[in-house]
C-alpha cells in the first residue's frame, strides 16, 4: 500500500502530463489546495508526507486530479474508477475530457505534419537557391551615353 504522498504525486504528474499532451495549462497546487478550501500549507504537507487528508478533503481534490477520490485517500477503491472517469470540476476549472487514442494520434500527426512543412519549405529554398548559383549571371545591358 503506497502512501499519500506517492498517491497524490502519482496523480499530479499524470494530470500534468495529461493536459500538457492536450496543450491545456498545468494543473497547479494552489487549485488543490482551493478546491478542498484549506491552505497552501495543506497541499505542502501532501506533497510533502507530513499529512495526509481526510476522505471528505479527497473527495474535493480528486476530480482535479481525475482519480477516485476513495484511491487517493486509501487505495480502497481503484484509481481511475467509473465514478472519476468523468469528474464533476468546481465551476473555477473548465472541463477537460481525457484524451482518447485518436486524440493522441492526431496531436502526434498534427506535429509530424507541422515538422514535414518545416522540411519541405527548407528544400524548396535550398532548391530554388541552387537553381540560381547554376543560372548564368545575366549582364544587365549598359547605357550608352
Amino acid at each position: 500500500m503506497s502512501t499519500l504522498q506517492n498517491r497524490i504525486i502519482l496523480a499530479f504528474r499524470n494530470e500534468n502530463a495529461r493536459r500538457t499532451a492536450l496543450g491545456f495549462p498545468k494543473l497547479t497546487k494552489t487549485e488543490l489546495w482551493k478546491s478542498a478550501g484549506l491552505s497552501s500549507s495543506a497541499a505542502s504537507h501532501w506533497f510533502s508526507g507530513s499529512n495526509e487528508m481526510d476522505l471528505d478533503t479527497a473527495e474535493k481534490v480528486a476530480p482535479l486530479l481525475r482519480v477516485s477520490a476513495k484511491w487517493l485517500f486509501d487505495e480502497s477503491e481503484p484509481m481511475l474508477s467509473k465514478a472519476s472517469a468523468a469528474p464533476a470540476l468546481p465551476s473555477s476549472v473548465s472541463v477537460i475530457t481525457p484524451p482518447t487514442e485518436r486524440d493522441t494520434w492526431t496531436a502526434e500527426l498534427t506535429g509530424l505534419a507541422a515538422q514535414l512543412d518545416t522540411l519541405r519549405l527548407g528544400m524548396l529554398i535550398k532548391t530554388a537557391r541552387d537553381l540560381l548559383a547554376e543560372q548564368p549571371a545575366k549582364q544587365t545591358p549598359q547605357s550608352t551615353g
